[in-house]
């Protein structure tokens, strides 16, 4: 269980990472390719604070999903939440690394979820 909550924390903080890079690119033209349209770059802009909330508030749970099993529901749902944002991101824009990084860690905070529940349910 401890190992789990260790990458647990360690998938939250990449996705507080993540959500900053995300608000900082935002305003930062990338490269020639870049989109110029307000649309895409609002888009990019809720990428960003969706991540710094969702990272946020799966640390904070994570620290008394020990002692509190009924965590786990909220915790999941921000998986679930965060991996289904990274699935529109990655149908919107498919060859951008961006979009792949938060379906990949919106998917790891699920798993994480789902792994410490199995745990949980052994004690």
């Amino acid at each position: 269980m401890k190992r789990l909550i260790i990458a647990g924390r360690v998938l939250a903080i990449l996705t507080i990472i993540v959500g900053i890079a995300l608000e900082i690119i935002s305003y930062l033209p990338v490269s020639a390719e870049w989109p110029d349209t307000v649309e895409q770059r609002q888009l990019v802009l809720s990428c960003g604070y969706m991540m710094l909330l969702c990272g946020i508030l799966f640390l904070m749970l994570l620290r008394r999903v020990e002692r509190h099993a009924f965590l786990l529901t909220p915790m999941a749902t921000i998986g679930i939440f965060t991996g289904a944002y990274g699935c529109f991101a990655v149908s919107g824009m498919l060859a951008n690394i961006g979009a792949w990084a938060v379906l990949s860690l919106g998917l790891g905070l699920f798993w994480i979820t789902i792994g410490i529940r199995a745990k949980h349910r052994k004690l």
